[in-house]
């Protein structure tokens, strides 16, 4: 989702997850550390 919309908010990567079938909590914590894994690296 990053690459096709790379201004992408957490809620909405969060939600589209959600649509995919992924359960709300594990989602906001994969989501987080994507993130901070994304932004230790550059």
């Amino acid at each position: 989702m990053r690459a096709a919309n790379p201004q992408a908010t957490h809620k909405e990567i969060v939600d589209e997850c959600i649509r995919r079938g992924i359960a709300f909590y594990t989602a906001k914590t994969q989501v987080q550390r994507f993130l901070k894994a994304k932004k230790t690296t550059t």
